[in-house]
């Protein structure tokens, strides 16, 4: 957020931590004193100026703003991805499963279909999300056991990516 209005370390000096502060403050920056008071200091340190800095200033404000108007977009997809999560019948049991939120549940949900059915029993699903041990193959041709691994395969008793 502080990019987006103060690019160089001589706009930080000028303005000031008291007047960045606020500035930060009406954008709902948290510790926003803390921030300023933080970035006046580092300024206080730096006095070089380069050929050029009006410009990459200018281009660092615009790569500023894209970055939270990407931001708010993420929130927005996140939301939506979360009610439509939300709304299917297994939503709640998918949630229960330790380490799964409702992002990786939609990606759960994804990945299977929405079928839980298919793995048959509780053992299958839980090696599937990697919460159980399953063989595997170590180097010299020893077998150990590990955490199930992303499988590339499209075999319907192992969907391609792993919730």
């Amino acid at each position: 957020m502080l990019l987006t209005g103060y690019q160089t370390s001589a706009a930080i000096r000028r303005s000031g931590a008291r007047r960045i502060g606020t500035w930060l403050k009406n954008r709902k920056v948290k510790n926003a004193a803390a921030l300023a008071e933080t970035a006046v200091e580092a300024a206080k340190f730096q006095h070089t100026a380069l050929p050029g800095q009006t410009l990459a200033a200018a281009m660092v404000a615009r790569i500023a703003k894209g970055v939270l108007v990407l931001d708010e977009e993420i929130a927005e997809l996140d939301a939506l991805i979360e009610a439509r999560f939300n709304e299917h019948r297994h939503a709640t049991v998918i949630r229960s499963l330790p380490g799964m939120g409702t992002l990786l549940g939609a990606e759960c949900i994804a990945a299977t279909g929405g079928d839980l059915e298919a793995f048959g029993t509780a053992d299958r699903l839980a090696s599937f999300a990697g919460l159980s041990p399953e063989p595997t193959r170590l180097r010299g041709g020893r077998h150990g056991y590990g955490r199930s691994t992303v499988s590339s395969s499209s075999s319907p008793s192992r969907p391609a990516c792993r919730c």
